[in-house]
């Protein structure tokens, strides 16, 4: 007899408690990066039939780390991390304003610590046969999700997932809402032409946005160089095209957003 090993992250703190990812088998989704299974956080010390909380699991693809000059992670956590300082400023000077707030998800870093395998009694365990690198394929787990890669973990956001706007200004003709370009907008003006966020996806709930994966195109500005968020970080080259097209949108809509000047 046996039993069965989920792939799984190494250990990690999350608000002083140590926590680790348990993570399905197969992928749902792929960006040119990572990708994305559905999983959840477990403190260490729970009990196996502890549910935990629900969290997505985005693994780097090896191919994507071999051409970044840094940690792939690194650029992306920088981009978070910047969209939500942009996020708290955009909430505070629209806080006697009906409008939504937003959010950006700051993904934990870890790596993998156990690929999925079938663990025999007596024997090694050997890997399961798993999807593979696109759909119809099939490949072996050690392959698919090898022992040290990186990953980054972030809250599950349940609800429809919409992408608002694309890092080329392109804007969701499907949702009636100017929230997200405005705030794209907003983040040019907010740091006076240092940077813009944009690629905007995520949940819209009743009072507020919850976005993941932002992109933020930059100025080479402070010793920083093009791609300094990532790959989809354009540079002025998005920053420009971005704006004009924003700044087109939003002149022929009304908008009572505090903090979003004219265009």
């Amino acid at each position: 007899m046996g039993n069965a090993q989920s792939h799984t992250s190494e250990p990690f703190t999350e608000n002083g408690e140590e926590k680790y990812a348990k993570f399905d088998d197969n992928w749902f989704g792929q960006g040119v990066s990572r990708y994305a299974y559905q999983g959840r956080k477990k403190p260490v010390n729970s009990w196996w039939f502890q549910r935990g909380e629900r969290c997505a699991v985005k693994l780097y693809k090896e191919g994507h780390i071999a051409r970044m000059r840094e940690d792939a992670w690194k650029a992306d956590h920088r981009a978070s991390s910047k969209a939500q300082e942009m996020a708290v400023a955009f909430n505070f000077k629209n806080d006697l304003v009906d409008i939504e707030r937003i959010e950006f998800l700051i993904p934990i870093i870890s790596k993998v610590k156990t690929f999925a395998s079938h663990k025999q009694r007596g024997g090694d365990p050997f890997p399961k046969t798993i999807r593979g690198a696109h759909d119809g394929d099939a490949a072996r787990a050690d392959v698919m999700v090898p022992e040290g890669a990186t990953v980054a973990i972030e809250r599950f956001l349940p609800g429809r997932y919409v992408h608002f706007l694309s890092n080329s200004a392109y804007v969701n003709p499907d949702e009636d809402t100017l929230v997200p370009e405005a705030f794209s907008h907003f983040t040019y003006h907010e740091s006076n032409g240092e940077i813009l966020v944009t690629d905007l996806q995520g949940v819209q709930n009743p009072k507020s946005y919850m976005f993941t994966d932002p992109a933020v195109h930059s100025m080479e500005q402070h010793g920083k160089t093009l791609g300094w968020y990532g790959p989809t970080d354009l540079g002025v080259y998005g920053q420009s095209a971005e704006t004009i097209a924003l700044e087109y949108i939003l002149r022929n809509e009304l908008t009572t957003l505090h903090g979003v000047p004219d265009a």
